[in-house]
């Protein structure tokens, strides 16, 4: 997949772009941040902003390049497989993210305490 084919979204600070993330359906075809801007919180902001608009998210990244790697483990995707990109023959991680379902916890009230019950699932968002 190619970034021209994604739908790419900017991040934009004082009349500057210092990132973009390019998306293709749920494939996240690359996340660029400007070399001065990086540690900064632009990523995660970026990666934040169509993780809220996704359910579930895919990427493939060098192995080799461990921040990279470091920062989408930090940011719950996990490592699906791991393949070589038949382009330049590097070794590279297929990663997934899905969103998390938290239990959500409701009182019920018996005689003059509360129980608590878990009575459903829901999403983040």
């Amino acid at each position: 997949m190619m970034l021209p084919d994604a739908t790419v979204f900017v991040y934009e600070e004082n009349n500057s772009i210092p990132g973009f993330i390019g998306l293709i359906e749920n494939y996240i075809a690359g996340i660029f941040i400007d070399t001065n801007s990086q540690s900064k919180g632009i990523g995660k902001d970026l990666l934040d902003y169509v993780k809220k608009g996704h359910s579930e998210l895919l990427l493939q990244v060098y192995k080799k390049n461990s921040r990279a790697v470091r920062f989408y483990l930090r940011e719950d995707f996990v490592v699906l497989n791991e393949q070589t990109d038949k382009n330049i023959g590097e070794a590279e991680l297929v990663m997934n993210w899905k969103k998390r379902a938290y239990l959500a916890v409701w009182p019920e009230v018996w005689t003059s305490h509360s129980v608590y019950f878990a009575t459903r699932f829901f999403s983040d968002n």
